[in-house]
C-alpha cells in the first residue's frame, strides 16, 4: 500500500513538473510583460484620476510614500492621519467642483430666453402660470418637486412616493423660499439656486456636494395660511 500511495504522489509530482515546464521561456517572458503592463496601467490611472480631481502630484514624496507602503516600512504619518487628509481633501476637491458648476450653469442661463433673475440671484423659468394665491412667509404649502444637481443627481423627488410635500415656507431653503414666496397657486417652476442660498459651503449629506447649485422643478398645488 505504502509503495502504491509512494508512487501516486510520485506521479502526481512528476506531472505537476511537467505541466510547468510546458510553458516555454518566450510564454513566461510574454506573462511577465503582461504582469508588468497590468502594474504600469494601474500607476497611470491612479496618477491620471487624480490629476483630473485638480490634485497637484509632487513625484518625489509621492513615490516616497508607494515605496514606504510596497516595502513596509515605518510611515512618516499614520495611516489615520493620512486617511483624514484625503477626506479633506476629497471635500475641498468637490467643492471647487461645485464652484466651476455654478459659474458653467449661470453662464449658460445668461444666454437663455424667458430665464428671469430675482434681485436675489436666484434664477426661475415659468413653466405654468398660475391664478391661485400667493404664499406668506408663515404659510405652508403644498408641492410637487424635484430638485436635482447640474449634473443631474436627484437629491429629492416628491413623486418617489407619488404624494406631495406639504412644508412650511420657511422650512425650505433659501432660494426656493424666495421663488415659491413669488409663485402663485398652479404654477410651475424651473429654479435655479446659487450654492449660497442653497446648502451652502457644507453641502447635503453624499447627494449635494459643497458649494453646488440646485435646480428644482416645483409645481405650487396649493397654499394653507397659517391661523393667526
Amino acid at each position: 500500500m505504502k509503495k502504491i500511495v509512494s508512487t501516486l504522489l510520485l506521479g502526481a509530482f512528476i506531472a505537476g513538473s511537467a505541466g510547468a515546464q510546458t510553458k516555454t521561456a518566450a510564454q513566461i517572458a510574454k506573462d511577465k510583460a503582461a504582469e508588468d503592463s497590468l502594474q504600469y496601467a494601474l500607476g497611470v490611472y491612479m496618477i491620471k484620476s487624480l490629476e483630473k480631481k485638480g490634485v497637484l502630484i509632487k513625484g518625489a514624496m509621492f513615490q516616497k510614500a508607494v515605496d514606504d507602503v510596497l516595502t513596509k516600512k515605518k510611515l512618516m504619518i499614520s495611516e489615520a492621519s493620512a486617511e483624514k487628509m484625503i477626506n479633506v481633501l476629497d471635500a475641498d476637491v468637490a467643492g471647487v467642483k461645485g464652484v466651476m458648476m455654478e459659474q458653467q450653469l449661470f453662464a449658460e442661463l445668461a444666454k437663455q430666453k424667458g430665464v428671469i433673475t430675482m434681485p436675489s440671484g436666484v434664477r426661475y423659468a415659468v413653466i405654468t402660470r398660475g391664478t391661485g394665491i400667493t404664499p406668506e412667509p408663515e404659510d405652508s404649502v403644498l408641492v410637487n418637486v424635484t430638485g436635482t444637481t447640474p449634473d443631474g443627481t436627484v437629491f429629492v423627488n416628491s413623486q418617489t412616493n407619488q404624494e406631495s410635500f406639504l412644508l412650511l415656507v420657511s422650512q425650505l431653503v433659501p432660494g426656493l423660499q424666495d421663488a415659491v414666496l413669488r409663485m402663485k397657486a398652479g404654477s410651475i417652476w424651473r429654479v435655479f439656486i446659487p450654492a449660497n442660498l442653497g446648502f451652502g459651503a457644507t453641502g447635503n449629506g453624499n447627494t449635494v456636494p459643497p458649494n453646488t447649485p440646485l435646480i428644482y422643478d416645483i409645481a405650487l398645488v396649493s397654499v394653507r395660511a397659517a391661523k393667526k
